[in-house]
């Protein structure tokens, strides 16, 4: 395939420009074609590609560099917006990270500190909204005092968010405390991901002599819930640099049958970017939707794409959607893997648990201390007052002594009477399990839900049938739960599960979509007036979801509910589902 005239424009320019790309419109081809054509046209020409994800960064470097010399190598970065604000943040400042687990437990801890009333999703939306604001303002939606909270446990353990990273490295920025980045030329992909403070660090640069090209599509933002700012960040960006504009207009991944549906949905919303949509596939493609019928929607799926399952993806709004069909297909032995759920070792209990005994064996790790007395819910007034005599006087928690002005929880008093016994080694079994015995009793104060302790029993027993010595295992587990976890792939060759969020930025030859029914596809939260995006950003997740398909589309909904808008905005073709319940069914359900 050669370059289009779209195309060819993108990579020729060399000035402020944004480009609003279909999606399979070849946008990674386009950028990489761009960044050549720039380091080829000066010496003193240096780039700097922004992604979002690290297999996108993966992706980009190892294509881009296939083409390059080693002098152009040296004079490009490519990078994820938060690993670039990381490398400014650190050249200033020595506080580590908080993300994932460990960001959930601070969270955890500012709840019970504020007796938070809400879940862990509302707390860490509260945290979020103001987190992502610049000087933060009260909200009646939002907890501010819990933000705050956070904020202060954050700081007595020496930590930060991505949050805090970005806004002070913003900050900083624009009142000339740092350097901008050395790079002439800053690319950014996905630029309708970017959130406010992201655009604000991209605007600094850019008026401090940056070229700034960005790429993205406003029909495939889908991330408002944790601040991407879509459509209107590319409004603003064409009002603050007066930007060249282009449209890559041509689809190669989809069909015309399936780009024409699609197309025809996301023209309901309003705030977007108008533009042409024109499919050069090679095939037609075939896009048309079904009822869930005698079996249920996930058995008509399975029966449906079971002659050919490595052809297919099945698509939903979220994995408990996903769930019943994965039952189905492990029970017909089916080659499969699934992408956007979470495996065990992501469970903030497991680790935790792990971690409170991995303290024991690693005394002098204070930090990881703070955060298991934390999960064992330790007042943060007494956690600050053990971690400070521990690091004052150099010694560990089981050589801290107990007096009776110390006001430690039941669970901390036992918690440090424990710490003796575990200085021995062993590998004995009996010794393990009396030990593991002695820890789930000591969390099952705390940590009392059936979930809770299901998952700590689990992690018992993974301990009690690993091979070597207790303590080498625990060191094993936690530095296995250190490890970034490589971003999962499509593959050509295998059925995929995925919700429709994982799904974004791959592509599959055939795509069945479940539940096509008003109060899944929008969401219920949706119509009940609580996400962030409302309809539009539903329909954009939809849009995202239909056009993963090359060849065929298929969506699904329960005749027990109501026909999603989507489906009927769309005008997809209507097929009756004539699978009919076999006796083996019957005796199955």
């Amino acid at each position: 395939m050669g370059i289009t005239n779209d195309q060819n424009s993108v990579a020729n320019t060399d000035e402020h420009t944004l480009t609003c790309a279909l999606p399979g419109s070849g946008k990674s081809f386009t950028l990489i074609e761009l960044a050549l054509r720039l380091l080829n046209k000066s010496p003193s020409y240096s780039i700097l590609l922004i992604t979002f994800t690290d297999a996108a960064t993966k992706e980009l470097r190892h294509r881009l560099f296939e083409k390059l010399t080693s002098f152009q190598i040296a004079r490009v970065r490519v990078q994820t917006f938060h690993s670039v604000a990381w490398h400014m943040y650190k050249l200033h400042n020595n506080e580590k990270l908080a993300i994932g687990i460990d960001q959930y437990f601070f969270v955890e801890r500012a709840m019970r500190e504020e007796s938070f009333g809400g879940d862990h999703a509302e707390a860490m939306a509260s945290i979020e909204f103001y987190g992502r604001q610049i000087t933060p303002k009260g909200s009646d939606d939002y907890n501010y005092e819990l933000y705050q909270r956070y904020l202060s446990i954050l700081k007595s353990a020496k930590r930060v968010d991505f949050n805090m990273v970005c806004k002070k490295v913003y900050v900083s920025l624009s009142q000339d405390i740092i350097p901008p980045v050395n790079e002439t030329h800053i690319l950014v992909d996905e630029f309708q991901d970017t959130d406010k403070l992201q655009y604000n660090w991209l605007y600094e640069h850019g008026i401090r002599g940056k070229k700034l090209i960005v790429v993205g599509d406003d029909d495939q933002a889908i991330y408002s819930w944790r601040g991407a700012a879509g459509y209107q960040n590319m409004v603003d960006f064409q009002r603050d640099f007066n930007s060249v504009a282009y449209i890559l207009s041509e689809c190669f991944r989809c069909g015309p049958k399936i780009l024409e549906r699609a197309g025809q949905l996301i023209e309901n919303n309003h705030d977007r970017v108008d533009k042409p949509m024109v499919s050069s596939a090679p095939v037609e493609g075939k896009a048309w939707y079904t009822d869930s019928g005698e079996v249920g929607e996930a058995e008509t799926a399975f029966k449906s794409i079971s002659n050919r399952p490595s052809d297919w993806a099945v698509l939903a709004r979220s994995n408990l959607q996903l769930d019943l069909i994965e039952t189905i297909i492990k029970s017909h032995g089916i080659d499969y893997q699934r992408l956007g759920g979470k495996g065990f070792w992501d469970n903030p209990v497991a680790l935790m648990f792990v971690k409170s005994m991995y303290v024991m064996i690693e005394p002098k790790s204070s930090q990881v201390l703070a955060e298991v007395l934390g999960f064992l819910h330790e007042s943060e007034q007494n956690i600050g007052v053990i971690i400070n005599q521990i690091n004052m006087r150099r010694i560990s928690f089981g050589d801290l002594s107990y007096t009776s002005d110390d006001q430690w929880s039941n669970v901390a008093k036992r918690y440090h009477g424990m710490w003796e016994k575990w200085q021995i080694p062993t590998s004995n079994s009996n010794e393990v399990a009396l030990r593991l015995k002695m820890m789930i009793d000591l969390c099952s104060h705390v940590r009392s839900s059936k979930s809770e302790q299901g998952v700590i029993r689990a992690v018992s027993d993974i301990l009690q049938k690993m091979q070597g010595s207790f303590e080498s295992n625990i060191r094993y587990l936690v530095e296995r739960s250190s490890v970034k976890k490589k971003d999962k792939q499509a593959g050509e060759d295998i059925l995929t599960l995925a919700t429709m969020h994982s799904s974004k930025g791959l592509q599959f030859n055939r795509v069945w979509i479940l539940g096509g029914n008003e109060g899944t596809c929008p969401s219920k939260a949706t119509l009940e007036g609580n996400s962030a995006g409302g309809v539009d950003e539903e329909r954009r997740l939809f849009y995202v979801a239909m056009t993963r398909a090359k060849s065929e589309l298929v969506v699904s909904y329960s005749i027990e509910k109501e026909l999603s808008r989507f489906v009927t905005e769309s005008g997809l073709e209507f097929v009756q589902n004539t699978i009919k319940q076999t006796e083996s069914d019957e005796n199955a359900s």
